[in-house]
C-alpha cells in the first residue's frame, strides 16, 4: 500500500511538470530581482 501511494504521487507530480518548471523559474526569477534590488540599495 505504501508503494502504490508512492507511485500515485510521483504520476501525480509528473502530470503538469512543464507549467510546474516554468512556475519555479518564475519565482526564481523573481527572488533573484528582488535581491539584485536589495543589493544595489545596500551598496548605495
Amino acid at each position: 500500500m505504501i508503494l502504490d501511494s508512492r507511485s500515485s504521487r510521483r504520476t501525480r507530480s509528473r502530470l503538469p511538470p512543464i507549467s510546474v518548471s516554468i512556475q519555479v523559474i518564475y519565482n526564481d526569477m523573481l527572488v533573484l530581482e528582488k535581491l539584485r534590488a536589495a543589493y544595489k540599495a545596500a551598496q548605495l
